[in-house]
């Protein structure tokens, strides 16, 4: 089982073009200050990645990505955990992310589908839920 490890700035074309392969946004991805992120590498280079945004009274789980090949291995699962852990042992009492595809992932993780207004105003703020996700997509919370 390959080791989940922090990303750096030398990660960032590695996590773009895995972002931009599925189809997620990647334009607010900033080398070197991109999020935080945690990734999964193998021989062939990075496979899967996980990014945190830390605000005031929450995190914005963002980018959750794995590639096509990987996929059905439990990265994923084993990201979300990962990033969890960060998140509670940071001080952060809950976290928040916007999808369009993983709803029911997150549901079974134990997320809640909860309207924007009651995300904390400073994630409503983020370019996550101003401009790259659509209105369309699911927003919802744990309490860590």
């Amino acid at each position: 089982m390959e080791p989940i490890a922090p990303l750096v700035a030398s990660d960032h074309s590695a996590v773009c073009a895995l972002l931009r392969d599925a189809g997620l946004p990647s334009t607010d991805v900033q080398a070197p200050a991109m999020p935080d992120f945690l990734g999964v590498r193998t021989h062939g280079g990075l496979v899967a990645a996980i990014g945190l945004e830390r605000y005031d009274g929450a995190g914005l789980l963002r980018s959750l990505v794995v590639a096509p090949g990987q996929r059905g291995l439990g990265l994923a699962s084993r990201l979300v955990d990962a990033l969890e852990r960060r998140a509670k042992a940071d001080g952060l009492p809950r976290l928040v992310l916007l999808t369009e595809s993983a709803r029911s992932f997150f549901e079974h993780r134990g997320y809640a589908v909860v309207a924007r207004e009651q995300v904390p105003a400073e994630v409503l703020r983020s370019e996550q839920f101003r401009e790259l996700c659509p209105a369309s997509a699911a927003c919802l919370s744990k309490i860590l």
